[in-house]
């Protein structure tokens, strides 16, 4: 959702916004195995959030109570050789302490995210390829967006790509907010952010 950078009240002297950012790092490598596993945990707190005002979502207000945020992420990595590599993860954001209009049920947002991305080079070119999924609570947005790119070696010098981005057009749309400057009605517009698209080039290194 995108608001407007108005403040509700201009003259208001804005608090200073105070954060606690940690996180720690767990890194685990396989003996004998270019494989890691590794675990990542966040945590971040803050006080006087800028955040829409309940009165008017379109202008931001000072939000006073504190929020919390955290972050669970699991990866693995697989190194095939020095250039191939598999990289599969799947995270959790959990948002603590939302405002109370809020649309979610409760004052908390948790949002899921997994991906796989993969490279690999063969004799004739190379291999790359991406899937990310994401899925929100508080909206019930859900989306699967799959890329591929293959790029074929024509010389040692010359390089022809081709690549696709969001292949299903399954990629979730922003929704924008827009106010009618003579009735001040508001009106979602939902836009998307990632269009499905083909691209072709030819890379020359000299």
């Amino acid at each position: 959702m995108i608001h407007s950078i108005f403040l509700e009240n201009p003259l208001q002297k804005i608090p200073l916004q105070k954060y606690t950012f940690l996180t720690q790092e767990v890194i685990y490598k396989v003996k004998d195995c270019k494989r890691r596993y590794v675990v990542d945990l966040t945590y971040l707190d803050g006080d006087n959030y800028l955040m829409p005002s309940p009165e008017n979502p379109l202008l931001l207000a000072p939000y006073e109570e504190k929020m919390w945020y955290l972050r669970l992420l699991f990866r693995i990595v697989q190194e095939y050789n020095d250039f191939d590599k598999l990289h599969i993860g799947f995270n959790i954001n959990k948002i603590y302490n939302l405002p109370e209009y809020s649309p979610t049920s409760s004052n908390t947002l948790v949002q899921y995210m997994g991906f796989i991305r993969n490279f690999n080079t063969f004799s004739w070119g190379d291999l790359e390829s991406e899937i990310d999924w994401f899925y929100d609570d508080k909206e019930q947005e859900n989306y699967l967006n799959v890329n591929l790119a293959l790029s074929f070696d024509i010389n040692k010098n010359m390089k022809i790509k081709i690549k696709g981005e969001n292949l299903f057009d399954s990629y979730i749309k922003q929704n924008f907010t827009v106010i009618d400057p003579n009735s001040y009605q508001t009106t979602k517009i939902p836009i998307e952010i990632l269009e499905r698209k083909i691209s072709i080039g030819m890379e020359y290194t000299f």
